[in-house]
C-alpha cells in the first residue's frame, strides 16, 4: 500500500512540474484551419467577444449560442414577453442558418438554455410554430441565467 501511495504522489508531482506554464503555452497567434468557414451575418447582432456566429466544418453549421439581441439596437428582444424573446432567437438562427446557405429544414440539434422551466410550454408553442412538422433532436436545460439578462439562449447544429 506504501508503494502505491508513493507511486501515486510521484506521478502526482511529475504531472504538475511538467504542466505548461505562461512562459511555455504557445504565444502565436491561431489561425481558422482553411477547412472551415466562419458565417457571420448582418442580420444577427454582433459581438465584441471571441466567436464566430456559426462555423461550417464538412456538410454541418455548429451555430453558436445565439440571444433574443436585435441586430439593430443590440438589446434584449421582448423583455418581459418570453414568447418574444423565443421568436426573436429562432430568428437569429435562422438568419445565420441561411447565411450558410442551408434552411430550418435542415437542422439536425437544438439545445435551448432556458432561465425558467415555467416557460417551457411557451417555448414549445413558438418552437413548433417556427419548425412545423420538422422536429430536430433537441435538449432544454434550466440555467440559473444567460448573458445580458436574457430569458433564453439557443445553439444548433444544422446540415448544409
Amino acid at each position: 500500500m506504501q508503494l502505491f501511495v508513493l507511486t501515486f504522489v510521484a506521478s502526482l508531482i511529475a504531472s504538475v512540474v511538467a504542466a505548461p506554464t505562461p512562459s511555455t503555452c504557445p504565444s502565436s497567434v491561431v489561425s481558422t484551419d482553411e477547412s472551415l468557414e466562419i458565417i457571420r451575418t448582418r442580420k444577427v447582432a454582433s459581438s465584441t467577444s471571441p466567436f464566430s456566429q456559426g462555423i461550417v466544418s464538412g456538410d454541418h453549421l455548429y451555430i453558436s449560442g445565439m440571444l433574443p439581441v436585435s441586430p439593430d439596437t443590440g438589446k434584449i428582444v421582448g423583455e418581459g414577453d418570453f414568447a418574444a424573446q423565443t421568436r426573436a432567437v429562432l430568428n437569429n438562427v435562422q438568419a445565420v442558418v441561411e447565411a450558410a446557405g442551408s434552411n430550418l429544414g435542415k437542422v439536425v440539434k437544438v439545445n435551448a438554455y432556458l432561465t425558467d422551466l415555467k416557460n417551457f410550454e411557451t417555448f414549445n408553442m413558438v418552437y413548433a410554430e417556427v419548425f412545423g412538422n420538422h422536429k430536430p433532436a433537441r435538449s432544454a436545460l434550466n440555467v440559473p441565467s444567460i448573458l445580458m439578462g436574457a430569458d433564453i439562449e439557443i445553439e444548433a447544429v444544422v446540415r448544409l
